[in-house]
């Protein structure tokens, strides 16, 4: 029996493997062949239709709480599958300059599966949603259980979703303003590109 269990264990982790690897090789593909996640697309009102898109799905998966799907997308080989390549797309952000500009080589090869943008390649965006998508599903498939024991885990897991959801959906939205204050002077306008601002 426990030769069966390790077995099924073994089995979950492979296929969570297989789907997350699958899912960041298809980022690469379209990195390669559409360029930058076009980050602009889920500007106001997108990303509350998106949003919302999302909480609908996972308001299914907790209606559909004893389905086998539902118990694959919010087991833990798949979390751990995720959060390895989130992890490992973040050390490579880490450790590659972002934002700055190929001179040739593999400084270019780099840029062209997106290390050098990292945020907006396509395969750190699908990882990012596959992430999102699985932490509320498990969510609200708990929820459907409610325990009043398990406070600590709903705090914990519904926070972090509420982080990675305005984060995400709300990143084309943020505006970056640029103020220059020389000493002993006050300054009312700031620059956007080339534009400037008044506030």
């Amino acid at each position: 029996m426990t030769r069966q269990k390790n077995s099924v264990k073994r089995n979950d982790f492979a296929s969570a493997a297989w789907a997350v690897g699958g899912l960041v090789g298809l980022g690469f593909v379209l990195q390669i062949a559409l360029g930058a996640f076009p980050l602009a697309l889920l500007g106001f009102p997108v990303n509350i239709f998106a949003g919302g898109a999302i909480v609908l799905g996972c308001v299914c998966a907790g209606v559909m709480a004893d389905s086998r799907a539902v118990k694959w997308l919010t087991g833990m080989p798949l979390a751990v599958m995720l959060i390895s390549a989130f992890c490992v797309l973040a050390l490579i952000m880490g450790l590659t300059p972002q934002g700055a500009t190929p001179m040739g080589g593999m400084a270019a090869g780099a840029a062209r599966l997106g290390f050098n943008a990292m945020t907006t390649s396509w395969p750190f965006v699908l990882v990012y949603f596959g992430l999102l998508v699985a932490l509320g599903c498990l969510v609200a498939r708990r929820l459907a259980g409610f325990r009043w024991r398990d406070w600590g885990f709903y705090l914990n897991h519904i926070g972090l979703w509420l982080v990675l959801l305005a984060a995400g959906l709300g990143h084309a939205d943020m505006r970056r303003y640029h103020v220059q204050v020389d000493e002993g002077t006050s300054v009312r306008q700031g620059w956007e590109a080339a534009i400037e601002k008044p506030f």
